[in-house]
Formats: structure tokens, C-alpha cells, sequence
């Protein structure tokens, strides 16, 4: 019989006054805060420091730990203060020993170690494989540490800056009446969204007080929201949100279901990939690395982190300005250490030393011609053409991505396309995705809405206060219940026989939800299971993710057991050896909740999937 409870077990009871939307960015960080039935969205996050250079928008994800003589780690500053507070400890450091003195501030004394743009960890895109939760380095090359050490305490420090903006505001007494909405891509697996539940419990965000929003999903709603675009929305309207982001590209395809409340339902499953900006960067430092030499580029990283991270910064400042223009040249003064590395007399002088002949730069090379080093001025000058060599790759992908879009049959009669992300500050990125989207169909409209960067942020705000925004959600797997059936001959395969006692048994799946299958938000499924008095008092359900909808036995290619399957907190209180669970799943939703109803009494227990992951700390 149905259960009215099981609903409620499986999501939010609470009633929340407030939702502060918390995103953790692979270049910025940062929160908003929205009052529930005010559709005014806070945006200042009431930085103080360095940071007080990002009112209102994100700061730097970087982190600074300080390691204390008993081994313990203390954080010590978030942001642009980490980086500006690390670089004045270097320098005192590096002045007091040229000094031969111990002349040290006290706050400064012991190890620090600074972590900077490590959300891409998290990034394991083969859904095949089990994820495993990973370590980060420090910018120094010295200190590795458990990712969930880094990512707990860069969410740690954005809740209680999020609740000292609230004291300032005087809000003391709303902690419990808090729902805190924590974004993250939609290309991550099961296994990076139960890290990031963790996470954010070791953050201090209680379980009933936390919602997972997709960045993409967060991203779209916030542009339909816009004053410039609301008015065109109308029912069965069409959209795409590409979100290009640092670390990720996702792509997200709506139809309009109310225009009234703004509701929509997703009618193409999210993708996306790690074609973020964060690879233009990347490919910049690589040209650099190959004109300098390796060893040299990567002793230079250790020893002058923030000469690196200011080259770094600017590059940023450059690669968002630039328009695509070929006769555009693009310069960037540099630190003396930099500019002291690039100076190609300097390295050929150290050549002869430092017997580096295999590693040395390549400055005459023709394929090194597109950038210039000044060394009368210490400016590096990129020139027009090689820019678009180092978007190239991120451009082709973004590309891609929108075209295979634009090219499913679900999204005939698209109309807009909304981007949204910090890349999509780029006029080079936009111009191009302009032209493509302009050659497929002219009647489809490009829009770019005011401070993209943030969208995110005010649209998991918006998601925070009504899910139901979103009413449905392609499911981007098949997921399946493992089932220990009676061999028969007539249907099962011979070879994936195995003997249980003395009678012959088959693993198989019980489908409970489809690839590309529509998924209501909040739908719960349920499949019956019986269990006996031995099994204690956890009963344990296997759970299987597939790339695939015809897959019949767990063994099976594109087959992923996700870590130890279910399990369920069974409390018995009655004689019955054996009993029947009614396993309720929700998939709806952006993460896997489950619970059970026992049949005979309709009590309610709840479960949770273990992904089995290793989070030693």
C-alpha cells in the first residue's frame, strides 16, 4: 500500500526562510543569498582584503593552510587574501633568511601551503571505471593532500563567511532555517556528487538542510529569469544554455512547461566535457614551457609560484579581452624573475652551465614566432593569430557541443541560445558560437546575459527556493537493481551460471530507470525485497549504472556497480523471520536518495547508496 511518509523521508521537511546558493568554481568561488518569498537576490558577499577588488562577483578558489607543530591544519585565508598572504610569508621568509636572521612574525611561522584551482580533481569522466577519490598538490610541488581535506575546508570557509554576512545583516537566530544549494557540474558521476555530499557535511551543512544543483541547470534558469528575456518566453519555448565555465563545458536543453511559474523540463539528457577555459591557459603555459625548456619551466613554478601565478592572472585578463582580431597583438608585463627566465641571452649564458641542452628554449624556432619577449621592457607580446591557435581547441569543442545539440531531433524549433559562465565573457568565444549557431538556423536568437559569471549563483538560488522549477530530467544512465534469480535454460545465458548450494543461480538487472528516459523530479520508484531475520540489521540492495538500455547481467560490457549498492538502517521489532521491503528510489532529483517501507507495519527506514569510496584524511 502506498506510504503518504515516503516522500518526506526522501527529501526536505523543513521550512526554510532563507537560500544561500554556494558554487565552487574551478577560477572563482563564491555565494548568494536569497530571502524566501523576495525575489531580490544578494550578490555582495562582503568580501574584506584583497577580495574586496571582487564585489560582487567570485573570488580566486585558492586556499591557504597553515600546518601547526602537532601536525594539525589551520585555514588561514580563502581567495585573493590566500594568495596576497602566502606571497607576503615567502617574501619574509626569503628577506629574513638573505639576512642569516630568524626574524619572523609569529602568525608566520610554521608550513604553509597554498592550494589554487584544484576543482578538476573531482573531473573522472569514464563511467565505467569506479570513481576514486583523489589528492591535490600544493602550488609548491611540497604537499599533497586528500581532496576532501582541500574541498571541505574551501566549503568550510564560504558557509561561515556566508553566515557572518547574515550576523551583519542580523540574522542570528536562522541557522536551522537555512536550505544551503551547492552547485557542481553536471558531467560529474555518482561518486564525485556523493564526495561533494560529504564535503559539504564535514563543511557544517547539516543532510536536511542540503540541495545539489546542477551548474548548467542553475545557469539556465537564472538567464530565463532575465529582464531582457523573460518577456519572450512562451509556452513550449526551446532553449539552449551552453555554461563555459573554467574547468567544464556542460549544455542543457529546456522546454518551457508555465511561463506563469517559469517551469521547464529538460528534453535533452545534460553533457558536456572539460573543454573549459581553464585548457586555453593551459595551452599557453605549454608554448611557454617548450620555448623555455621543461626543467627550467618547472623549477621556476616551485621556486617563484607567484611570479607563475601572476603571468597566470594576466593571461586571464588578455584571453577575456581578446576579439579574435588576427592583427591584434596582446602584451603582458612580467616580474623580473620571469622576465629574467625568458630573456634568451640569460638562458643561453646558463646553457653552457647548467648543461641543459636537451631542455633549453627554442626562441628561433618558427613555430615560436607568434610571441615576443621585450626584454628592454620585460613584456611578453602574443600575437592575434596565436591566440586563436590557443582557443582553438576549447572553441572546436564549445562548438561541437552546441551543434550535436542543435542537430537532435527533440530540439527542432529551437529559438535561443543562453550562455552563461565566466568564458562566456569572452567576445572571441561568443563571436564564434554566433557564427555557427548563425550558419545551422538564423532564427535562432544568441543571448548573453548581464554578469554571466554569476548566473550560476542566482540561478541555484531561484532552484533553491522552488525545485519544482524543473519538472523533469532526462536520466543520463541506465540504473538497475541486481537480482539473484533461478536459472532457466530457456532464457538465461549458460555461461553466467553459478551454483548456490546445490541449485543453479543468474545475476541479472531489474531495470528501475532508463537512459534518455523522462524522470519526474521527485518520482519515487519502488521494487519489493526480501529479506531474513540473519541479515542483521542492515540489509544491503546491489546498484548498477549502465551506458547502455539493453543490458540483461551485471557482468556485462558498459555494466558499473556503484561502490558497496545500497544500504538500509533496518530496525526489527517483531518475531517474522522472514520480511518484505518496499525499496524506494528517487532518481528525479540531481542526486540518488533512497529509503524503505516495511510492508507489514509501513514503517519507514532509511537507506543511502555507499559508493565505497576512500576518504582517509
Amino acid at each position: 500500500r502506498d506510504n503518504p511518509k515516503v516522500p518526506e523521508a526522501m527529501g526536505m521537511s523543513k521550512e526554510f526562510r532563507m537560500v544561500i546558493s554556494i558554487d565552487l568554481g574551478t577560477f572563482g568561488s563564491g555565494f548568494a543569498i536569497g530571502h524566501i518569498g523576495d525575489d531580490q537576490i544578494k550578490i555582495d558577499q562582503g568580501w574584506t582584503g584583497e577580495n574586496r577588488k571582487r564585489v560582487g562577483e567570485k573570488v580566486r578558489t585558492a586556499i591557504l593552510l597553515k600546518e601547526e607543530e602537532d601536525g594539525r591544519l589551520v585555514t588561514v585565508e580563502f581567495g585573493e587574501n590566500a594568495t596576497f598572504q602566502y606571497q607576503r610569508i615567502l617574501l619574509q621568509k626569503a628577506r629574513s633568511k638573505r639576512r642569516k636572521t630568524s626574524e619572523v612574525d609569529d602568525n608566520n611561522n610554521g608550513r604553509f601551503y597554498l592550494f589554487d584551482q584544484f576543482k578538476m580533481s573531482l573531473y573522472q569522466p569514464n563511467a565505467e571505471e569506479k570513481w576514486v577519490s583523489p589528492s591535490i598538490m600544493d602550488v609548491a610541488g611540497t604537499k599533497q593532500l586528500p581532496a576532501m581535506e582541500v574541498i571541505s575546508r574551501s566549503l568550510g570557509y564560504l558557509v561561515d563567511k556566508a553566515k557572518s554576512v547574515l550576523r551583519a545583516d542580523a540574522y542570528k537566530q536562522i541557522h536551522d532555517k537555512i536550505k544551503w544549494v551547492v552547485t557542481m557540474p553536471a558531467v560529474w558521476l555518482d561518486g564525485a556528487k556523493d564526495f561533494m555530499l560529504r564535503a559539504c557535511k564535514m563543511a557544517g551543512i547539516p543532510d536536511d538542510q542540503l540541495y545539489l544543483c546542477l551548474e548548467p541547470e542553475a545557469a539556465a534558469i537564472c538567464c530565463i529569469h532575465e529582464a531582457s528575456v523573460r518577456p519572450m518566453i512562451r509556452k513550449g519555448t526551446r532553449y539552449v544554455v551552453l555554461d563555459m565555465g573554467g574547468g567544464t563545458a556542460d549544455i542543457t536543453c529546456h522546454t518551457v512547461v508555465c511561463p506563469d511559474t517559469m517551469s521547464v523540463k529538460e528534453i535533452c539528457k545534460v553533457s558536456g566535457d572539460d573543454s573549459g577555459s581553464s585548457c586555453i591557459n593551459k595551452a599557453f603555459m605549454e608554448a611557454l614551457e617548450k620555448q623555455v625548456g621543461t626543467e627550467r619551466w618547472k623549477n621556476f613554478q616551485k621556486q617563484y609560484p607567484f611570479s607563475y601565478q601572476d603571468l597566470a592572472e594576466k593571461f586571464e585578463v588578455k584571453k577575456k579581452q581578446f576579439d579574435g582580431k588576427l592583427d591584434s597583438v596582446q602584451s603582458i608585463f612580467l616580474k623580473p624573475k620571469l622576465a629574467a627566465l625568458l630573456n634568451r641571452e640569460k638562458n643561453k649564458d646558463d646553457e653552457a652551465d647548467e648543461n641543459e641542452a636537451e631542455n633549453d628554449g627554442k626562441w628561433d624556432d618558427p613555430e615560436c614566432t607568434h610571441m615576443e619577449f621585450d626584454n628592454q621592457e620585460n613584456t611578453l607580446s602574443i600575437e592575434g593569430e596565436f591566440m586563436i591557435e590557443l582557443h582553438r581547441k576549447v572553441r572546436d569543442n564549445l562548438c561541437k557541443l552546441l551543434c550535436d545539440r542543435l542537430q537532435n531531433p527533440a530540439m527542432r524549433g529551437c529559438q535561443y541560445v543562453l550562455l552563461a559562465g565566466g568564458a562566456s565573457s569572452s567576445p572571441y568565444l561568443r563571436n564564434s558560437i554566433q557564427e555557427v549557431v548563425r550558419k545551422m538556423d538564423p532564427r535562432i536568437r544568441v543571448f548573453h546575459p548581464l554578469n554571466a559569471s554569476m548566473a550560476i549563483l542566482k540561478g541555484a538560488v531561484l532552484i533553491g527556493k522552488n525545485p519544482s522549477l524543473v519538472t523533469s530530467r532526462k536520466s543520463r544512465f541506465s540504473y538497475a537493481a541486481g537480482r539473484m534469480r533461478k536459472f532457466d535454460a530457456k532464457i538465461h545465458d549458460e555461461k553466467r551460471a553459478i551454483m548456490v548450494g546445490d541449485k543453479k543461480k543468474i545475476m541479472t538487472l531489474d531495470i528501475l530507470v532508463k537512459m534518455d528516459e523522462d524522470v519526474k523530479t521527485g518520482a519515487v520508484i519502488t521494487r519489493d525485497k526480501l529479506t531474513n531475520a540473519t541479515e542483521g540489521t542492515k540489509v544491503y540492495e546491489s546498484l548498477y549504472r549502465c551506458t547502455r538500455n539493453d543490458a540483461t547481467y551485471t557482468d556485462e560490457d558498459g555494466v558499473q556497480k556503484l561502490g558497496n549498492g545500497v544500504v538500509i538502517t533496518f530496525d526489527r521489532h517483531y518475531e517474522a523471520e522472514e520480511s518484505i521491503l518496499a525499496v524506494n528510489y528517487k532518481f528525479g532529483d540531481t542526486r540518488i536518495d533512497v529509503c524503505a517501507t516495511h510492508k507489514d507495519t509501513n514503517r519507514i527506514f532509511k537507506g543511502y547508496v555507499d559508493y565505497g569510496l576512500s576518504l582517509d584524511m
